[in-house]
């Protein structure tokens, strides 16, 4: 290999891919990521076109009211828009890799493009885009096994290898991996750590873990409705839905990112 080919190809051995060849796949860990798909139910081929989900938003302060709705496309990519009542009155609205806040006030806070594409608050359709075996741009490894909660679990690490150069790709280099626990007893993931990157440095990545439970089938699929937020082993808080509704006829206007207002930034 020459130099000039070897440091072309640094970014990705970086990563553990190799330059030339497509990210490797542990066959266990590939049967398992398989069986938990299956016992989710989540597949591109029976998405939803959209979901509404009511619930509460639980943190040491209190708890405020939460409404998140989210629509699909058929690659299973998501738009979302997160409201928060009661008690700080905003909403969140992610659609690809554009983002905002909005507060109580109507001030628009934008968020960076790589901010908006790491930044994971509810997860659907759920770990979809995580666990698809089939996708070339995967790296699926075996971690072994680990006990969580008092429940045998499997380490499955997911890495997306994606062959651009250009600033999504280099996100989701940088984004990755996605380690997941699968229950050894129901198939089920029980919790994610994740890389979320900071505000104002792309290259400064945080760890973050999310837990489920609590689940339940709605149509056929397995939604958690339990998700509990983790940062450096401290807990941040619970999103607990009460309902969980399918094909509300939501449309890319609901998911409008507003533009920067006066006060925001």
């Amino acid at each position: 290999m020459t130099h000039r080919l070897f440091l072309a190809c640094l970014p990705l051995l970086l990563t553990s891919a190799i330059c030339g060849q497509s990210p490797q796949k542990d066959p266990r860990a590939v049967a398992i990521l398989n069986q938990m798909q299956a016992q989710l139910g989540w597949h591109r081929a029976n998405l939803p076109g959209d979901l509404i989900a009511l619930g509460t938003l639980q943190r040491t302060k209190g708890t405020e009211t939460v409404s998140v709705p989210i629509r699909f496309d058929v690659r299973g990519r998501s738009q979302k828009k997160i409201r928060v009542g009661s008690l700080s009155d905003r909403t969140a609205v992610f659609n690809g890799s554009a983002a905002a806040d909005v507060d109580a006030d109507g001030r628009v806070f934008r968020l960076p493009p790589h901010v908006a594409l790491t930044t994971k608050p509810i997860e659907f359709p759920f770990l979809l885009g995580f666990a698809d075996a089939d996708d070339s741009e995967l790296e699926i490894n075996h971690l072994g096994f680990e006990t969580l909660s008092n429940e045998p679990a499997v380490k499955i690490e997911i890495r997306r290898v994606p062959s651009g150069t250009d600033l999504l790709s280099d996100t989701i280099r940088l984004s990755s991996p996605v380690i997941v626990w699968v229950s050894q007893q129901t198939s089920l993931p029980l919790q994610i750590d994740y890389i979320r990157l900071a505000m104002q440095n792309m290259r400064a990545p945080g760890h973050f873990i999310r837990r489920y439970a609590d689940y339940r089938k709605v149509r056929g699929l397995m939604v958690p409705f339990r998700q509990e937020a983790w940062d450096a082993g401290e807990f941040r808080y619970a999103v607990v839905f009460e309902s969980v509704q399918f094909d509300n006829g939501l449309s890319d206007l609901d998911f409008h990112v507003p533009s920067r207002s006066a006060g925001g930034r």
